[in-house]
């Protein structure tokens, strides 16, 4: 299975391709599903970032996404 993009839902905890797991926090919606963005706070170091282009992995689950803007370590 393919790659595909999707709008993750806030409130849900993701498993990334890279091994970490990511708290979605807030979605918002692009007419475009490859414009989407969503703000990912990474658990449990608390590192947070900006995700364009959220993809999800049908073949293992996982999500990845095209590039990341904006991390930082939360308060």
């Amino acid at each position: 299975m393919k790659s595909e993009y999707f709008v993750p839902v806030a409130g849900t905890v993701y498993q990334n391709h890279n091994g970490n797991r990511y708290l979605c926090i807030e979605v918002e919606e692009s007419g475009l599903p490859w414009e989407t963005t969503a703000i990912f706070r990474r658990i449990p170091d608390g590192w947070t970032l900006r995700a364009h282009g959220i993809m999800h992995r049908g073949a293992d689950e996982t999500i990845e996404w095209n590039y990341s803007t904006g991390g930082h370590w939360t308060d």
